[in-house]
């Protein structure tokens, strides 16, 4: 793993790959804009942004296994992601995008998506998906899957997701008083594990981390 540290308002580097290498999974944090385009072809990338002005997801951005935007604030990230697709993980919940929802791969895991508005009506419509009501309960064990936000659930929703071949694929999703949805794929849910960027089923991951020091 390669760390750099940097002073206030550095911008996000270029990362030069050595022919013989390939990156897996970048982290980058409290970086400004401009995202050099490159960033949009790693498979897995989690970057928080620091911007003077909102941050758009780039139309170039296309496919991810591991995709996670954030920044100080939520208006610090907008834009559509509507372009993208998913194989695994997605975390905007600490953003302002809009829909329609990205495409799912088979092997889509969860997503946290911003839960400001807990109602299955507005669920659908800013995500351009169908849903229906579902049972609190489904939450209300004892496994580690919302953290702790176990204890928070407002409403739970099952929902259909677009995805890259015509096979269904269904969610169960929790709202909770952070303010986010937690969406669980059928069989990740059963297992009972957390939606977190760092749980990435069956692959072994070279890690590139970059942290600007404030």
């Amino acid at each position: 793993m390669n760390k750099y540290t940097h002073g206030d308002n550095v911008t996000f580097p270029l990362v030069k790959i050595p022919s013989n290498r390939s990156l897996v999974d970048f982290r980058l944090a409290n970086f400004a804009p401009p995202v050099p385009p490159e960033y949009g072809t790693f498979p897995i990338l989690r970057i928080k942004i620091m911007p003077k002005k909102p941050f758009k997801i780039p139309v170039e951005w296309k496919s991810f296994d591991v995709i996670q935007v954030s920044g100080a604030r939520p208006n610090d990230v907008t834009g559509s992601i509507s372009h993208l697709t998913v194989e695994k993980l997605a975390f905007f919940d600490d953003t302002n995008v809009t829909g329609p929802l990205f495409r799912v791969g088979q092997n889509f895991q969860c997503m946290r998506l911003d839960g400001k508005n807990d109602s299955l009506e507005y669920f659908q419509d800013m995500w351009n998906v169908s849903c229906a009501k579902a049972n609190n309960a489904l939450f209300e064990d004892k496994n580690t899957r919302l953290g702790d936000d176990a204890s928070n659930v407002s409403n739970v929703i099952n929902c259909t997701l677009p995805t890259t071949s015509s096979t269904a694929l269904h969610v169960f999703c929790a709202n909770t008083k952070k303010g986010r949805w937690n969406c669980f794929e059928e069989r990740f849910f059963k297992t009972g594990v957390e939606c977190h960027s760092m749980y990435v089923s069956g692959k072994v991951r070279e890690e590139t981390e970059a942290e600007q020091c404030t």
